[in-house]
């Protein structure tokens, strides 16, 4: 049987050709799109552990003394600034986080998109793996891939390019103040509003929460809501103790955990 063996770089671009082709393959079959995000996703961590690997093969494992399991995308992300002093911008960071949370949304839950989540996505993941091949691999993607697949590539950038300058000219148009990087497709299109609460580039719409402890401002579903005891509130010109949840950040949920914060239950006569 002929054997085939592919070096990092050639797996990172098969990979790369696969997420396009995909893509094309999407505008019959918009169910392809999963398939377009996993393959990108895939040939961006393989991009850089290819980085890694020029500087040493086994800075691609987790364990450099028993060189068995290759590393996530975060910890590629570690020790490319700490050992490799690869810069990252912060469009580049909002990338890779892109990539990360946008694979564990398709492999590990109910998974539901439209056309204007998934194309500004897949524009910004493309965006950082062409710059990151010219910058720190030294190669032009255009170079690399077939014609009709850089094609496919610049369309989906021009459209998620108009979709973003609708948003934020609607943004502008409306006056809105409040606006903070959206979890779904992160760009800074989020109206961080209590009527609206929504993006105006994919439509995602969740709850904004404050952090009891810090006052950081996040998504409800990046919260943790903990009991915190009795607590007076005030409901038709009375006093009434009821218990307490409020929302707290990761950090501040890390502490808590190791001394949680409970107001005493039984001093009822006494209003906090």
């Amino acid at each position: 049987m002929e054997s085939i063996k592919l070096s990092l770089i050639e797996n990172a671009d098969s990979f790369l050709k696969e997420a396009l082709s995909k893509a094309i393959a999407a505008q019959s079959n918009p169910y392809e799109w999963k398939f377009a995000i996993l393959n990108l996703i895939q040939s961006v961590e393989l991009s850089l552990k290819e980085k890694l690997s020029q500087t040493h093969p086994v800075f691609i494992f987790e364990n450099i003394d028993k060189p068995q399991n290759s590393i996530s995308i975060d910890r590629a992300l570690e020790r490319l600034i700490k050992i490799v002093k690869v810069k990252f911008h912060e469009e580049d960071i909002r990338a890779l986080r892109t990539a990360k949370e946008w694979r564990n949304l398709i492999t590990h839950y109910e998974f539901s998109f439209d056309i204007n989540t998934i194309k500004p996505v897949f524009s910004q993941l493309f965006g950082f793996i062409s710059h990151f091949h010219r910058v720190n691999l030294d190669r032009e993607l255009s170079t690399v891939l077939p014609t009709e697949l850089w094609e496919t590539a610049i369309q989906i950038e021009d459209y998620s390019n108009a979709l973003y300058e609708r948003a934020i000219q609607r943004i502008k148009d409306e006056k809105r103040k409040w606006i903070c990087t959206c979890i779904r497709c992160w760009h800074d299109t989020f109206v961080d509003d209590n009527s609206i609460d929504t993006c105006y580039l994919c439509g995602f719409h969740e709850k904004s929460v404050v952090c009891q402890e810090c006052g950081q401002g996040l998504f409800e579903s990046e919260s943790h809501q903990v009991y915190y005891g009795k607590w007076y509130t005030h409901k038709e010109g009375k006093q009434v103790l009821e218990d307490w949840y409020p929302h707290l950040c990761h950090k501040c949920y890390e502490k808590y955990l190791k001394k949680p914060k409970v107001t005493d239950e039984d001093d009822e006569d006494e209003e906090p």
